[in-house]
């Protein structure tokens, strides 16, 4: 027997042919937690909790102050824990997502529940400005926030010769009419005590205005620039700002200053004089500075559908990512833990989310967020339940190429695309959100839900022994064989999840090839045979020059597992690159470093398999690499 196959020996012997299973050492996983939230009453939410078990639990959740973590509690000895948590008491946003985490595994990420109409944890209306001035002519649109701001009616304009009004989802769109001034208030839909107000004053356009030593300028991301101010009476203020969040304006004396706080965006400022004589405005553009390096984002413009989120990688730059901003949080809800930007529809609209990270530069995503049903692309069925083991096609409806941007847990479930077909496999107990793109286009979420475990079971009509066995990708598995006579024979396996090989000594060895379910069957001389099923998962670490076996003298195929981009090192580089050199892409040195250079061969070899030019080795394309 080879080296390779030292480990654990395990016997079945049912009926008259017996199957003696030996297999590679394998590494223990912590359990993947799970966690489901029940709103009890008030603020009161019901976390229900498994995992490992007597282990620690951390609460990930969304603060006004942004990220928090909380422990919650130890789980006991069956792995399982309960814990009521106040929303306001622990300040978490309603509506915004959560996790928890046992021993470094996190859960699916969840949306903290909320009511409705609770205007005392956060969800009372706002609105982005509460006064205006603007010029007779001139039109500004105030953003709305609170859970149902994307339902809101007019409730009163108090001199609607002023000022018209006019509302889109969220956004309160106000038109100068005549000089004068005017309180508009809106209110919600779900709740006609839920409101908030906005005070308007319209000049004339014949009045001496202000002017401004520059009144369109671009201001670099995190730098100032001031800006010298002349006329009117008595001293200056500001008077309204399009977008505070974007530029940030304060006046000292006769001077503006002006600072960016994100690396893109624009904002509109109101400067007045203290007796309202005289006004004028600044047109100010947000912009990155020429010393920065822009990152990327593995979705160059996602669209996600409301109450569904997204997953888009980050990647370039040195050091941490943090978000710096974010144009509009009423439409999306934007988290990021490490690379992962995790992104939710909160209502109909768009954003622009401003990564950046510590070493210098930033990169702006912009979302588009569409009500169900109106994406450019839709999934029949729009969700999956299946059991760990058994796999099933989703049909795609739309136009163009299509791919998967993201897997929220590939343990939980395989997925592939041919054509207009998702291929899903259940690989454990759990869920997963995949996220399916359409080239240039739009996106749209398949929700998965694996129940139970893969379990040996007895075909109750002929007999037969069915063997349940779960590979990872690249793993190998030997089988002694006994019962009934040699030569045994296999059929039913054409190689594509697994390769099944008889060998002289009365052995099968079984390789796994890629993740998804498959079976082959073995019988001997008198026709007694057994199914052997076997789930083979992609979480396997890397096969390493110390541990390629060989089957009938051809070498495995080597398996890519991990997201690789620019700054990572090791084998699987190293893999990468003898890859992209066998198939023409790459002529650069193999030192296992992923660089510049790397990183253009991977857009060549991407843009040769009809994939997003992006760079960097994600789940598309790692199933084109892994196909070969």
């Amino acid at each position: 027997m080879s080296k390779f196959f030292s480990g654990r020996i395990f016997k079945f012997a049912i009926g008259s042919l017996a199957v003696c299973l030996l297999f590679l050492g394998q590494q223990v996983y912590a359990a993947v937690p799970t966690v489901t939230a029940t709103l009890v009453g008030g603020d009161s939410v019901t976390l229900t909790i498994t995992g490992d078990a007597n282990a620690n639990v951390i609460l990930n959740y969304l603060s006004s102050g942004g990220v928090q973590m909380s422990a919650l509690g130890t789980t006991n000895a069956n792995g399982q824990l309960s814990a009521t948590v106040s929303t306001a008491t622990y300040g978490i946003r309603p509506a915004s997502l959560f996790y928890v985490t046992i021993n470094n595994q996190r859960s699916e990420t969840q949306i903290w529940p909320y009511t409705v109409n609770n205007t005392t944890n956060g969800t009372a209306l706002t609105l982005s400005q509460t006064t205006l001035t603007l010029l007779v002519g001139q039109s500004n649109t105030v953003t709305a926030y609170n859970n149902n701001a994307s339902s809101l009616y007019l409730a009163s304009n108090s001199n609607p010769a002023v000022a018209n009004v006019s509302i889109n989802n969220n956004q309160v769109t106000v038109v100068a009419n005549a000089s004068g001034s005017t309180t508009i208030t809106v209110c919600s839909l779900a709740n006609s005590s839920n409101c908030a107000s906005v005070s308007v004053t319209v000049q004339s356009t014949n009045i001496r205005t202000i002017t401004f030593s520059q009144n369109n300028v671009t201001v670099g991301y995190g730098q100032n620039v001031t800006i010298t101010l002349a006329g009117g009476t008595g001293t200056y203020t500001v008077s309204s700002n399009s977008s505070p969040s974007t530029i940030q304006a304060t006046i000292s004396a006769a001077s503006l200053n002006l600072q960016a706080l994100t690396s893109s965006g624009s904002a509109v400022i109101t400067i007045c004089a203290s007796d309202m004589s005289s006004c004028g405005i600044v047109n100010a553009t947000a912009g990155v500075t020429g010393n920065s390096s822009a990152l990327s984002f593995s979705q160059a413009n996602p669209t996600i559908v409301v109450a569904q989120n997204a997953i888009v990688t980050v990647s370039g730059g040195s050091g941490t990512y943090y978000i710096s901003a974010n144009s509009n949080s009423g439409i999306v809800q934007a988290n990021l833990v490490g690379s992962t930007l995790t992104l939710f529809g909160n209502s109909v609209g768009a954003a622009l989310i401003t990564v950046c990270v510590s070493g210098g530069g930033c990169g702006t995503l912009p979302v588009n967020v569409v009500s169900q049903g109106s994406a450019a692309i839709s999934l029949n069925p729009a969700s999956l339940t299946l059991n760990a083991g058994q796999s099933s096609n989703v049909a795609i409806s739309g136009s163009g190429t299509y791919y998967i941007s993201s897997n929220s847990n590939s343990a939980i479930a395989s997925a592939t695309i041919s054509g207009s077909n998702v291929t899903v496999a259940g690989l454990t107990s759990g869920s997963t959100n995949i996220n399916i793109c359409q080239s240039g286009g739009q996106c749209v979420v398949l929700y998965v839900a694996i129940t139970g475990t893969i379990s040996n079971t007895t075909n109750q009509t002929s007999g037969t022994l069915i063997y349940s066995l779960v590979l990872n990708a690249g793993q190998k598995l030997n089988l002694m064989l006994g019962g009934d006579q040699a030569p045994y024979n296999l059929s039913g396996n054409d190689g594509t999840i697994f390769t099944s090989t008889l060998n002289s000594d009365n052995t099968l060895t079984l390789t796994g090839v890629k993740a998804g379910p498959a079976s082959v069957n073995l019988c001997g001389v008198n026709n007694n045979c057994t199914v052997i099923r076997v789930l083979v998962k992609p979480s396997a670490p890397a096969v390493t020059e110390d541990t390629t076996v060989k089957t009938n003298d051809t070498p495995l195929v080597y398996q890519f597992v991990d997201l690789l981009k620019i700054g990572a090192k090791g084998t699987a580089v190293t893999k990468l690159q003898q890859r992209l050199t066998e198939d023409g892409f790459y002529s650069g040195p193999i030192n296992g470093n992923f660089g510049a250079v790397t990183s253009a061969a991977v857009k060549k070899f991407q843009a040769a398999h009809d994939l997003p030019a992006v760079g960097y080795i994600g789940p598309s394309t790692r199933a084109a690499l892994n196909n070969k």
